[in-house]
């Protein structure tokens, strides 16, 4: 015997096939079954393989009954079903009809095959005569199962061979006995997990309007409550719909297309593709949930359903989806463009669902790094990597959290997450980026002449003004750290560009990148960095070749046009183009550090609190200190932790010599 076959129902298959047999067979067209058909549909082994006339047939499918107790219990669940749905009890000959249908391939090829060849087999009628039930009363009750959600109707009007039964429902009516309605839902229901977070987590999307859209909607009892969130993998979409569920009180169900059962992928609804199988299953939860308050469906992942429109099933039937179901639904894709028009229209509210603000990021990364003793510094840095979403985060933090990762190695292991991962999606930038070797402090900042620009210069990032800012002075000054201050302080993507970035071999192509990188900043908005400016506005009086003048130029106009924060960096202003002076609001000239200053970055540097005579009067020698070498100095006491002594006296030799190192050349000429 075949593996489940007792899930195949050959006796009530049996049972049916002759009364088809009877109602439409006759000798003249028996050899319209085959032996073989029988077979398979009965699993008899004893046939003969040639044709046989109608009544040997009929005998051939008198079989016993090899598993009687499953028969019972499918008959006893299709009593029960007329029961709890108020229905004659002779209609469970029908149920039984259109579950083994569903269940059984051979009676089903049976059927096919003489719809194929010509014969019109009238369901219905036969089923009322065999059950003598009035046809008006049968129809009814076929209606009122399609209308709860029990049966889905195909094109065909009221026909049963070729309804159709969800999956779980058949095999729930194989088992033991259906108690309630709730016994049946429950097989189809996939509650949605818990929210980890509240919509204040979400301030990338417009969480106010959809909350109180749709408890009002809900309140109301509108119909057609459906919304589309939309955006790139792994922004937050499904965590921000399942907050939205817990902040209107609903429960949150799935709308799935395969599961599990022992083991196996189980096709739920008998559907040759996925997408028939979450439409047939949306729309029997749809009925079947209608009467039962706070409750939402979510459909993940939804563009496969909208493009198989016109090919699987109706475009018209989708539409009626979004425009009257009675329970709120919240539709999710990362392909927006896929969807038609006409279906994006009937949405109550389209959502976009940008990339996740920093702060955002940050405090995602708070709750799912919680315990791992993490420092702040290390989080703000992990949260500006480019790509990073919420999912990414959540499955970093999982990984460390299962190996019981903390401190040092949590980071070890949760940046080895982030970048395979982001790596395989081809998202990782492994270009070098801007690193400090000691975190900037504005109040080292030593800007010559009105020290009240700095103020002026937050207050505009904060709004993200279009301001326009030339910093200038000695290398290592901190002019490039404190773009990076401002753009970090005011979670603000900043982009650097450097004239690798811009400059190229062919003539025409310079100038298409400076247009690229301005358009890609307005689009992103980022706050731009030209860092060594120098080499890219050159004054043109020094140009001689006709494409440099073509590149300051274009750099000039996008200077004027760009509407977003810019920083310009250069050691050398006295090289820079005239006309490009005047087109900046602030030029800012960063000094070397003040004896203040040196004392209290020594300090810092070398972790101590207090400071010699002696060094006190080396440090008053050294004018022209940047931040640039203390950092050098933290860099020489890194290889220097094994051999700690005399370190002081190092790191005065070490500034010493870099101090030494910006004074200019002595001219040589003759001793008189």
């Amino acid at each position: 015997m075949r593996r489940n076959a007792s899930l195949h129902y050959p006796y009530l298959s049996s049972q049916f096939c002759s009364m088809i047999v009877r109602e439409y067979i006759d000798d003249s067209d028996s050899e319209l079954l085959s032996p073989s058909m029988l077979n398979r549909m009965c699993f008899i082994s004893n046939l003969t393989t040639r044709q046989m006339p109608t009544s040997q047939m009929l005998d051939a499918l008198a079989i016993s009954d090899p598993y009687p107790k499953q028969t019972e219990a499918l008959k006893a669940n299709c009593r029960r079903l007329c029961s709890l749905y108020g229905i004659d009890s002779k209609f469970a000959m029908v149920l039984e009809f259109v579950a083994v249908v569903n269940l059984n391939a051979g009676l089903t090829a049976v059927l096919g095959n003489l719809e194929c060849e010509g014969v019109n087999i009238d369901s219905c009628a036969v089923l009322a005569e065999q059950c003598d039930m009035p046809l008006s009363d049968l129809k009814n009750a076929l209606a009122l199962l399609v209308d709860q959600g029990l049966l889905q109707q195909s094109f065909e009007e009221w026909e049963p061979a070729k309804m159709t039964i969800a999956r779980p429902i058949l095999l729930r009516l194989s088992g033991s006995l259906v108690q309630s309605k709730g016994d049946l839902l429950q097989t189809l229901l996939f509650e949605a997990p818990p929210a980890t977070f509240d919509l204040s987590s979400f301030s990338q999307a417009n969480t106010d309007l959809m909350q109180r859209y749709c408890q009002n909607a809900m309140a109301k009892g509108d119909s057609g409550i459906s919304l589309l969130i939309h955006g790139e993998p792994g922004t937050g979409k499904t965590e921000l719909v399942r907050s939205l569920a817990k902040a209107c009180g609903c429960q949150l169900y799935e709308v799935r297309n395969l599961r599990f059962d022992a083991g196996q992928v189980d096709n739920e609804f008998g559907a040759r593709h996925a997408s028939n199988q979450r439409v047939k299953m949306l729309s029997t939860l749809q009925q079947m949930l209608a009467a039962t308050p706070n409750t939402m469906l979510v459909i993940d992942e939804c563009e496969d359903m909208f493009s198989s429109s016109d090919t699987s099933y109706s475009k018209d039937s989708m539409q009626r989806l979004l425009e009257q179901n009675q329970v709120p639904c919240i539709w999710i894709t990362n392909y927006a463009a896929e969807l038609e028009t006409s279906f994006i229209r009937r949405f109550k509210l389209v959502v976009p669902m940008p990339a996740p603000e920093k702060a955002d990021l940050r405090k995602i990364a708070g709750q799912t790094f919680k315990g791992m003793a993490l420092p702040d510094d290390y989080i703000r840095r992990l949260c500006g990597i480019e790509h990073m979403t919420p999912a990414l985060i959540q499955n970093a933090g999982h990984v460390a959290r299962r190996v019981d990762a903390k401190h040092q190695e949590a980071e070890r292991i949760i940046d080895e997450v982030v970048e395979n991962s982001l790596s395989a999606a081809s998202l990782w930038d492994s270009k070098p980026k801007y690193q400090q070797q000691l975190r900037f402090d504005p109040v080292l900042l030593n800007i010559r002449g009105d020290p009240i620009s700095k103020d002026h210069i937050t207050q505009a990032i904060r709004q993200q003004d279009s301001i326009r800012v030339l910093l200038c002075g000695p290398p290592g000054t901190g002019k490039t750290a404190y773009a990076h201050y401002l753009a970090e302080q005011h979670d603000m993507p900043l982009k650097q560009i450097r004239c690798s970035d811009v400059l190229s071999k062919y003539v025409g192509e310079s100038e298409q990148n400076v247009a690229r990188i301005f358009e890609e900043a307005t689009a992103e908005q980022q706050i731009l960095l030209l860092d060594e400016v120098d080499s890219l506005l050159t004054s043109r009086d020094r140009l001689r070749s006709q494409h440099e003048l073509q590149l300051v130029n274009e750099l000039l106009t996008q200077l004027e046009s760009f509407e977003q924060p810019l920083f310009a960096a250069t050691n050398y202003d006295t090289l820079l183009d005239r006309a490009v002076m005047r087109r900046f609001d602030f030029k800012l000239f960063c000094d070397y550090l003040n004896a203040e200053q040196v004392k209290t970055l020594y300090k810092r540097t070398l972790s101590v609190r207090t400071l010699s005579d002696d060094e006190l009067s080396a440090l008053s020698l050294l004018k022209q200190l940047t931040p640039g070498d203390f950092a050098i100095l933290a860099r020489r006491l890194k290889f220097c932790e094994a051999n700690k002594t005399n370190l002081r006296d190092m790191a005065i030799g070490l500034l010493r010599d870099e101090n030494q190192r910006k004074q200019p050349p002595q001219a040589i000429g003759f001793i008189k």
